[in-house]
């Protein structure tokens, strides 16, 4: 799988050879930052107007990018430069299976949300339970039909070895040395990808959310599975070994303490737990777009295991802080929910405990995407090799239903 790159600073090369990577350095910048001008690209790539304009030329022509006439409020001199941007009809399903349900969002270049469906389980699902899921979805989808589905992108909360696209482990499914990658591709007909969840959810967030711009951050979320990081350091995506890298939700913050799923005690997501605050809370079925209500309410139920987590949550985050001296701290899910509830709270915990200074002009955010975090970041993910060779993915493609300029029709997503 070629890597999702958070590149904010692309630039072209004048060398004919390398005109795939010219292809890609125009489309990964239209697909990142939106609208742009043929003369805006010139600037940005270094390369000369002619040879963006062929460029530009070939990305129509894949049906990868549109052009437009701009729209100027004010008469100017000289001839108007054309705006292009990704063609959000093209599409890649975003995928995340979690302890309670499956979510699947269609998004198009650009970062475009489509649609977003959600099935629910009564028991982590299995990879058979997962398919089976996926395939309800894609059948259900009007947002598939008439787009061109080119990839698809799946963000598991475990560990996930992205050379292999096997799920070496996730404790909270179930799953060991699971090949979901290959799952899907079979399934669906198009290529498929799979990233560990909190990584993708950095990748998202770097991209189209709160740390658009930043290029040392990092991001934690906490779900139903669990709490991970995900840590970009100068502009790249930390993976370590085997992508294991930014496993921060098992940092020792009460040694020898509660157990946790991992085996070990005492773990950050042994604290700042959703099974924690549905126990507190009375609610089985608390769900994370349920706890922003919840720790509004003035009578404040789980007042007392909320002060727990916020503790809790500020050590993790002054560690973190500390060894990785980020720029920004965006959190997503649980935690972010913690930040809204007791922000100041724990952004004055968080500078008590970590080093001196290092905490100082370090903001700690909440996500933007929100819900659609996770299936943006999944779809980033897949997008990738479509990103670095727009024309030798396209001519790859050979998925049921579907071909170099074709879309998906109702009966197609029926068949999958």
């Amino acid at each position: 799988m070629a890597e999702p790159e958070v590149d904010h600073s692309p630039a072209g090369s004048r060398n004919e050879a390398t005109r795939r990577h010219n292809l890609s350095t125009l489309l990964r910048y239209v697909h990142h930052h939106g609208d742009t001008s043929r003369a805006d690209l010139t600037r940005i790539t270094g390369l000369n107007r002619s040879t963006v304009g062929v460029l530009v030329g070939e990305l129509v022509a894949l049906g990868l990018v549109k052009e437009r006439e701009p729209h100027w409020e004010e008469p100017r001199a000289g001839r108007p430069s054309p705006m292009v941007h990704a063609d959000a009809d093209v599409v890649a399903l975003g995928i995340n299976p979690e302890t309670d349900g499956v979510r699947m969002g269609v998004i198009g270049l650009g970062g475009v949300v489509h649609e977003l469906q959600q099935r629910s389980v009564d028991s982590p699902p299995t990879l058979p339970t997962m398919m089976s899921l996926v395939r309800d979805m894609v059948a259900s989808s009007a947002a598939l039909v008439g787009r061109r589905l080119v990839c698809a992108g799946v963000a598991v909360p475990g560990l996930v070895d992205e050379h292999s696209q096997v799920v070496a482990v996730s404790h909270h499914l179930g799953w060991r040395n699971v090949a979901v990658a290959a799952a899907l591709e079979d399934a669906l007909g198009v290529p498929a990808a799979a990233a560990n969840d909190a990584n993708v959810g950095a990748v998202a967030e770097a991209l189209f959310g709160a740390g658009r711009g930043e290029r040392n951050l990092v991001y934690l979320n906490g779900s139903a599975s669990g709490v991970g990081a995900g840590v970009i350091m100068e502009g790249r995506l930390l993976r370590g070994e085997r992508s294991f890298a930014g496993e921060l939700g098992h940092l020792t913050v009460s040694p020898g303490g509660a157990a946790c799923g991992c085996g070990r005690r005492g773990c950050l997501e042994a604290y700042v737990s959703m099974a924690r605050m549905r126990a507190a809370s009375g609610r089985p079925d608390l769900a994370l777009d349920d706890l922003d209500a919840l720790f509004a309410d003035p009578a404040l139920p789980v007042l007392r295991e909320l002060e727990r987590q916020t503790e809790r949550l500020a050590q993790g985050i002054a560690t973190i802080v500390t060894i990785l001296a980020p720029r920004r701290v965006v959190l997503g899910g649980l935690p972010g929910a913690i930040l809204t509830a007791r922000g100041e709270e724990l952004v004055a915990r968080v500078g008590a405990l970590a080093m001196p200074d290092l905490a100082l002009d370090v903001p700690i955010v909440r996500n933007e995407l929100r819900e659609h975090m996770m299936s943006v970041g999944a779809a980033e993910v897949a997008f990738s090799g479509l990103l670095e060779d727009p024309a030798g993915a396209l001519s790859a493609l050979a998925g049921v239903g579907l071909s170099h300029r074709g879309s998906v029709s109702r009966a197609t997503a029926r068949q999958v």
